[in-house]
């Protein structure tokens, strides 16, 4: 029993960040004031832009727990090849899903996904002053590309 007392406690604190906190107010507010406002942002577009509010409440609150503000640089952290594939190819079956299913295309949403590797190799290259290789930038587009084609064969087992 003190176990399970321990883990929700630690759960209430990861759960109870003022910076997670805030990110979700917001985004659950602005997400209801656009789905009253426009008609055709419906359910799909407020999930996402919770559960996108959510990360960046989580990498906010990571960062300002050490002291570091978003833009400032941090070193480094090196990461395995396989590991990068594979989280890449998650990211890109999920991510590819939601697009495709907001932008109703499957050409839009694999653009969507390259696109979002160029905004972040921009994020990198002029906010945080670090050089993006184009090796790295591309074979994260290909690797993204790759889930959301696994995304494309579940969808489509008989094409």
């Amino acid at each position: 029993m003190e176990d399970l007392h321990y883990l929700f406690d630690h759960f209430l604190r990861i759960l109870l960040q003022w910076r997670l906190a805030i990110s979700l107010f917001l985004s659950i507010a602005l997400a209801l004031l656009l789905s009253s406002l426009f008609a055709w942002f419906t359910a799909g577009y407020c999930i996402t832009l919770v559960i996108g509010a959510a990360a960046f409440g989580i990498i906010w609150h990571s960062r300002g727990s050490v002291g570091i503000a978003l833009t400032d640089t941090v070193p480094e952290t090196p990461i395995s090849n396989p590991v990068a594939f594979m989280g890449f190819v998650v990211i890109g079956l999920f991510w590819g899903a939601v697009a495709a299913a907001l932008l109703n295309s499957s050409i839009l949403a694999a653009l969507s996904l390259v696109g979002a590797v160029a905004l972040f190799a921009a994020w990198f290259r002029w906010v945080l002053k670090r050089t993006v290789s184009f090796r790295f930038s591309s074979s994260a587009a290909l690797f993204l590309l790759l889930g959301y084609g696994f995304f494309l064969l579940l969808k489509f087992p008989n094409a």
